[in-house]
């Protein structure tokens, strides 16, 4: 069995871009239903909806945020000159 246990969470704020287009005026909950037909590969495009109502929705990408943020939780964690010191 272990004698030590962390967490690691690691987070960052990414930007995913999609373009709707409608041949009516749309809800945000509908905008957002349709963005998520979409995979997340850049240029997939997701058609749909009933006779003049019809819908495009395409992935643009992904931009990935530069401000990532991290947490680690659990036991103590030694510091980088610590790590040659025995156990105690």
């Amino acid at each position: 069995m272990t004698k030590y246990k962390y967490t690691y969470q690691e987070w960052s704020q990414d930007t995913r871009e999609f373009e709707i287009e409608s041949d009516v005026k749309l809800t945000q909950e509908q905008i957002q239903d349709i963005s998520l037909g979409c995979t997340f590969t850049d240029g997939y495009t997701y058609v749909g909806g009933e006779k003049d109502k019809r819908f495009k929705a395409t992935f643009v990408g992904t931009e990935f945020g530069d401000d990532t943020q991290t947490e680690i939780s659990g036991d103590e964690v030694i510091e980088e000159d610590d790590d040659n010191e025995e156990d105690e």
